[in-house]
């Protein structure tokens, strides 16, 4: 039974990218939005022309994708800009072919990057294959007009990741630097996090994260669309920033250990159990291996403890209105 595109989100033609529900007002600000990526495109054609650049627009992305959100823009206000920011970095860094080409020669040199190729050959391949043989080739291509997670974006997040690799293998001094705008993107989206847990947010509807059990739960989003994606987010930047501060200076590791513990404080207030035990899961590994020393575990210790009665004290949360 064929589903009507225009009342069933999981069922879209492969380029109604806003839904019906889009005012044409907000249809003019998407064209509008569209130009400057094409314009913005064109400029970092132009401007990558260095490695640096590269890895400037690398960082860019690592950082901005996860802090992308329209919300008033477009339906989908937490996928669709994620997907304008890779899309727009990928095509420029494809732009810059000759910025990283030489990093993806030295990748294909050692065996662990020939594997990561293969897999990305072959999932790339599979996906090409699924969407060919797909009884709905347009849901497939373009995803669901929720997700938008069809081959169009997942080629694309492939190819991303494979050249993010050849930058890095590259220059690997530049893979602490992406990691570093990974952190501090983590720490925008914590603090994103608790705000709305406090009850302030400028974006978005506090009925759009509630949860009507023990008189209102609040499960906050931040910027990634779900309670659940953002534990899962926090849960692999609060081991990354922790190890950025065991090789940082004094003052650097006081900022990355602050970011971690706020980003630590967003997980526990997003909910997200699952993440939890991630973190649990990846410090009894850090420990394992000589990672974190008895003082650095005792001040995670104390972390923990203050967001838990923190958590213990205003949970559940009330927000009737």
């Amino acid at each position: 039974m064929r589903a009507d595109a225009s009342k069933n989100k999981y069922n879209p033609h492969p380029f109604t990218w806003f839904g019906s529900r889009i005012s044409t007002a907000s249809k003019a600000r998407i064209r509008l939005c569209v130009k400057v990526a094409v314009v913005a495109i064109d400029a970092v054609s132009l401007s990558v022309e260095s490695p640096t650049s590269a890895e400037v627009l690398v960082g860019v992305a690592a950082a901005a994708i996860p802090c992308a959100i329209a919300p008033g823009i477009v339906l989908e206000r937490d996928v669709i800009p994620k997907l304008v920011v890779l899309l727009c970095c990928t095509a420029g860094l494809l732009f810059g072919l000759n910025t990283w080409c030489g990093g993806a020669k030295v990748l294909l040199q050692t065996r662990s990057g020939r594997m990561f190729a293969i897999l990305i050959g072959l999932q790339c391949a599979s996906v090409a294959l699924s969407t060919a043989l797909s009884q709905n080739p347009s849901l497939s291509l373009a995803g669901s007009a929720w997700r938008r997670f069809g081959f169009i974006t997942q080629a694309s997040l492939l190819l991303f990741a494979f050249i993010c690799a050849a930058v890095v293998a590259g220059r690997s001094k530049v893979l602490r630097r992406i990691l570093t705008a990974l952190a501090f993107a983590s720490c925008l989206i914590s603090a994103y996090a608790i705000a709305q847990y406090a009850g302030w947010d400028p974006f978005l509807a506090q009925e759009l994260y509630r949860i009507d059990y023990f008189g209102g739960m609040l499960r906050v989003p931040s910027t990634l669309g779900h309670a659940v994606y953002l534990g899962a987010f926090l849960s692999a930047t609060i081991p990354i920033t922790m190890g950025l501060s065991s090789q940082a200076g004094a003052g650097r590791r006081l900022v990355l250990w602050s970011i971690a513990g706020l980003s630590l404080a967003a997980v526990f207030l997003c909910g997200s159990r699952s993440s939890l035990v991630a973190l649990g899961a990846a410090l009894a590994v850090y420990t394992s291996q000589g990672g974190i020393r008895a003082r650095a575990l005792l001040r995670l210790a104390a972390i923990c403890l203050v967001c838990g009665l923190c958590l213990a004290f205003t949970y559940p949360l009330p927000r009737a209105k």
